[in-house]
């Protein structure tokens, strides 16, 4: 019987490249749930250009937007989610669920709680020695080296209205020195902020379920990685 597994957890935890490590162990496919995935255009203010390297493995939910589109409501994300599962599950593969934002999360958590849909939920954790500061730190310096700032000058102006242009914790100050108002030192220290009081806020609200089984996130790929994704897969499908 296929098995549906969700990944949550803050942001910059590693959920994207661990949830995709899962999926290649055990064949299944990846469903997006965050909400700025959803997005077309914006791949590195949102972050998404790293899970749009990942291989060999059959995704879904990712850049179904134009950047201007309303977001799902998370009742219908949610039954999006449920169906898209049940379709995968009838090719005979699992489904590995992935994402921490904390207006679909926490609504499939309470859909979850009437009417099981997740054979088993994985919350990511930072280690309690990992420097969060220093690796948000190295995120935003590569956000910017990859072309966050000239990605912003294309699309701010064509998509003004969009969410991501008005609420992306990138995207805000990254305008802010655009036009001037920020010098870029400032601005990588408005994402820095921006990201860890999201981190404490999604960390705040998934907790608030019992449900959710915390692991450390693993700070590489080695052999204990690939234990614990197979112990992970087993306890699944136990």
């Amino acid at each position: 019987m296929s098995r549906a597994i969700l990944v949550i957890g803050p942001n910059g935890v590693g959920k994207t490249k661990f949830a995709y490590n899962l999926a290649r162990r055990s064949g299944a496919d990846v469903i997006n749930a965050d909400r700025t995935y959803l997005y077309k255009n914006f791949p590195i203010t949102t972050g998404l250009q790293d899970t749009l390297t990942e291989q060999g493995i059959h995704r879904h939910f990712y850049e179904l937007l134009d950047p201007e589109e309303e977001s799902y409501p998370a009742s219908l994300f949610t039954k999006m989610i449920v169906d898209k599962s049940k379709e995968v599950f009838s090719f005979g593969k699992d489904v590995v669920i992935e994402g921490g934002s904390t207006v679909y999360v926490p609504h499939m958590l309470e859909f979850n709680e009437k009417q099981k849909i997740f054979d088993k939920i994985i919350g990511l954790r930072f280690a309690k020695n990992e420097d969060i500061t220093t690796k948000y730190k190295n995120r935003i310096e590569q956000a910017f080296a990859n072309g966050l700032a000239q990605e912003l000058i294309l699309n701010m102006v064509k998509y003004k209205k969009s969410y991501l242009i008005k609420e992306c914790h990138f995207a805000i100050p990254t305008i802010g020195y655009i036009e001037g108002i920020l010098t870029l030192e400032q601005a990588k220290d408005e994402i820095l902020q921006k990201c860890l009081l999201y981190k404490d806020r999604q960390l705040e609200i998934f907790s608030k379920f019992s449900d959710i089984e915390w692991i450390d996130s693993p700070t590489q790929t080695n052999t204990a990685t690939f234990k614990l994704l197979d112990y992970l897969i087993s306890e699944s499908r136990s």
